[in-house]
C-alpha cells in the first residue's frame, strides 16, 4: 500500500476473510529492484532466489 487509507482496506478485506480475528502483520520496508530470498536448514543454504 502507499498510504494509510489503502492500509486500512487492505486489513479490512483480510478480517472478512478470516475465520478469526487473532492476527498480527510483520512489516519490512522493500527496497525497489532488491529482493533476494534465502532458505537455511540446519544450517546449510537449501535456496536461494532473487
Amino acid at each position: 500500500t502507499y498510504n494509510e487509507e489503502e492500509l486500512n482496506d487492505f486489513d479490512k478485506r483480510v478480517q472478512k476473510n478470516l475465520e478469526h480475528s487473532n492476527y498480527e502483520y510483520l512489516v519490512e520496508l522493500k527496497f525497489d529492484g532488491a529482493s533476494l530470498r534465502l532458505r537455511y536448514e540446519n544450517g546449510e543454504l537449501v535456496l536461494g532466489a532473487t
